[in-house]
């Protein structure tokens, strides 16, 4: 595991607090045994190695070693990990925009980061199928930002929404079925096909709901006529899918959500605002610090 590692000049690197010499420890955190170490490694990367979405060249030579993490099957918290490569490869970049150039105007550490997790985007195929529902879900969206092969890439999609039985999953299948409609829009109609069968055949509300999200920002054309009302229905039947039992007639409780925004991405926080600002297993910040 991590073979090269320690062949890695790190004391050289830099991170958001100066030498990147612990991130070695940090690395290796991510596959303790120990949730709370895990947790402390993966508030590290995020504090120190890509900090506030920064990418150093200590950020980059981690990248081959956070691909190993995630193929260690049944290793948990891997989820965690494949989103930190997708912010890594760039993930930050506006939704609402996708430039025909994503890394047009970009400094060299970021282009380069999104050619090495492109160039490893082969792994997020396989993670669609994992065990773990929460590696799924990261997946889902990796697949769709980094692997090469549209056609590939929506059939998996397609394969996947209809075998999968976590609907928190399927909610993000659907949303980046929709980032799949807009990254590629000379031929999102097999995607804009899909949303609107998923949005008429699926009996949870809150992932049809979803599927209208979707469908609003790439086809509206497709919405129903009567879209007030049926976004009000589908909010009220929403609700009593997850009413306490007693309260109201309880159906199945699900964890899907109504997904409407676009495609699933860690949110950068302002400096200060929460733990991934203040990493516990790096450096601590220097006096003056904005965290």
């Amino acid at each position: 595991m991590f073979i090269g590692i320690n062949e890695v000049d790190w004391a050289s690197m830099e991170h958001a607090y100066g030498s990147a010499e612990d991130v070695p420890m940090l690395l290796r955190g991510l596959l303790s045994e120990l949730p709370d170490e895990r947790e402390r490694a993966l508030d590290g990367m995020y504090g120190a190695v890509h900090h506030q979405g920064d990418v150093y060249d200590s950020t980059l030579a981690c990248i081959p070693f956070l691909f190993d993490v995630v193929g260690q099957a049944g290793l948990p918290d891997r989820g965690s990990v494949v989103e930190l490569l997708a912010s890594i490869g760039g993930t930050d970049l506006e939704d609402e925009d996708f430039p025909d150039d994503p890394d047009a105007d970009r400094p060299d550490n970021y282009v380069m980061a999104r050619a090495a997790v492109r160039a490893g985007a082969e792994v997020f195929f396989g993670l669609t199928e994992d065990a773990d529902p929460e590696v799924r879900r990261a997946a889902a969206h990796a697949v769709v930002r980094f692997a090469d092969g549209p056609a590939r890439v929506f059939t998996v999609l397609h394969r996947r929404v209809e075998r999968e039985a976590d609907d928190s999953v399927k909610t993000a299948l659907i949303e980046a079925l929709g980032c799949f409609a807009r990254l590629h829009p000379a031929s999102p109609l097999p995607a804009v096909d899909l949303l609107h069968d998923l949005y008429g055949t699926l009996t949870d509300p809150g992932l049809r709901l979803a599927a209208l999200g979707q469908l609003a920002g790439r086809a509206p054309e497709r919405l129903p006529k009567d879209l007030v009302p049926t976004v009000v229905a589908l909010l009220r039947e929403r609700s009593e899918w997850h009413a306490p039992p007693g309260r109201t007639t309880a159906r199945r409780p699900t964890r899907s959500s109504a997904g409407s925004g676009g495609c699933v991405r860690r949110t950068r926080r302002a400096p200060g605002c929460c733990a991934r600002c203040t990493p516990r297993s790096a450096a601590a910040p220097p006096s003056g610090s904005p965290c």
